[in-house]
């Protein structure tokens, strides 16, 4: 399980518990996501008919849900009505409500409130939906990373098409170098050609260069990276990618 999942697990047990003792009480969060889950999982916990104020702390940002039969039905002090607003709309109004926030206070301020005359609504089930798909890519890039990490470890020689800010674009002898840019070159090509790329969207191809040597070539939506290596890596090499697929399917 990836740390952002496990931020969202413990979100959704923090708020699962006894609610009389949360109300009213500042309750920290390690990211955005936690803190979108918390809303959420508030949202999920509400049967009856209540108007739930949602303050964050660092930007003094006050929201009103008001919730009923664990769906909210109204949101209120974040611009805006949308009257066609789907659940990812719900989410995104949210997040930028409250960004820059990591700490929330809940608190009930109407019991029974009257509801809007409208069928529109989002469900606990259709947000938390939202959040699991958000979630997703992220857990995938960050497995895509180490991926990265780990053959440019093992490499011999390599170029990296999209580094991580401040980290070298490349590394190793002319010659390798030579023939790796000309594996990157035709996959660019290839990579053009592709309009609808998804996060963990990646490809590894292998080719043998000498009797002791090996070129690897991920190509990522992200960027390509293309490493040379001892042939006696490709086993290792082959687990990493079973690994990455297996993380990311």
């Amino acid at each position: 399980m990836s740390q952002v999942d496990d931020g969202f697990a413990d979100a959704i047990r923090l708020f699962a518990q006894d609610r009389d003792g949360y109300y009213g009480t500042w309750h920290a969060f390690e990211s955005t996501q936690d803190l979108l889950a918390a809303i959420v999982a508030e949202i999920g916990e509400t049967v009856l008919a209540r108007r739930i104020a949602v303050f964050g702390k660092e930007q003094n940002v006050r929201v009103l849900l008001t919730v009923s039969n664990r769906h909210l039905v109204d949101l209120e002090g974040v611009g805006p009505q949308l009257e066609d607003a789907n659940g990812a709309a719900v989410i995104e109004l949210l997040s930028k409500a409250f960004a820059g926030c990591a700490t929330l206070k809940f608190e009930i301020v109407e019991r029974s409130p009257e509801l809007p005359e409208t069928d529109r609504s989002w469900s606990h089930a259709s947000l938390l939906k939202v959040l699991h798909e958000e979630i997703a890519p992220v857990g995938q890039r960050q497995v895509l990373e180490t991926l990265r990490d780990k053959l440019k470890a093992m490499a011999l020689s390599w170029r990296d098409v999209a580094p991580i800010s401040g980290q070298p674009i490349e590394g190793g002898n002319p010659e390798d170098l030579g023939l790796i840019d000309q594996c990157l070159t035709r996959a660019s090509e290839n990579t053009i050609q592709q309009k609808l790329w998804k996060p963990a969207n990646a490809t590894l191809n292998m080719l043998s260069i000498a009797d002791d040597r090996v070129l690897v070539l991920l190509e990522t939506p992200e960027g390509n990276l293309g490493v040379v290596c001892r042939a006696s890596h490709r086993a290792a090499i082959f687990e990493l990618w079973r690994a990455f697929v297996a993380a990311t399917s």
